[in-house]
């Protein structure tokens, strides 16, 4: 009896997914002291236009209570190809400085795929199970030292009727901001 009630949660386990998340900082820092994130626009493994999910990433933050200067309102300031390619240079410091930026949030979808399972034509994947696996790393930077203070990564997957690639490394971002610490807003955090 024992056997077929752990034969039965594992194949649930299987079938509704699994996620891995976890995070690491700087020793002694503190997240809270970062009042203001900047968050840039995602890299991902194909230059095809597709949502943000840093956008995802931002929203996070918030809800946590810090105040977000989202990739929109970055991107005018910093292109996201030359903060990739470059890195955190000269300019883009002062810029950041200039924005009152305490940290920035950089992020990479490093892995997705989905499969239909059973095989078949990709139309019909709106209608088919897909099986799909992403893997994102994020990192927050000191912008004027360039030295890394946090970083997360989450790998998640699912199968289910419509699951897209977009869809999944939205849920990886999902449980990374479940890993963010609440920002104490509350008089005592002050001191």
């Amino acid at each position: 009896m024992k056997i077929s009630h752990l034969l039965f949660l594992s194949t649930l386990v299987a079938f509704m997914g699994c996620a891995t998340a976890s995070s690491i900082s700087k020793p002694g820092f503190e997240m809270g002291r970062c009042k203001r994130i900047a968050v840039a626009g995602f890299q991902y493994p194909s230059t095809a236009p597709r949502p943000d999910v840093g956008d995802f990433m931002a929203l996070g933050l918030m809800k946590r209570g810090y105040v977000v200067v989202d990739s929109s309102n970055l991107s005018p300031v910093i292109s996201r190809n030359e903060l990739y390619e470059s890195g955190l240079t000269t300019e883009i410091k002062g810029k950041l400085k200039a924005m009152g930026v305490d940290a920035l949030v950089m992020g990479t979808v490093v892995d997705e795929s989905c499969t239909m399972a059973g095989g078949g034509e990709e139309v019909l994947a709106p209608y088919r199970k897909s099986r799909c696996t992403s893997t994102v790393l994020v990192k927050m930077i000191e912008p004027s030292t360039g030295e890394l203070l946090w970083g997360a990564t989450a790998t998640e997957s699912r199968e289910a009727v419509g699951m897209t690639e977009d869809r999944i490394s939205m849920m990886a971002v999902e449980s990374i901001n479940a890993a963010i610490p609440e920002l104490c807003l509350e008089p005592q955090c002050k001191k």
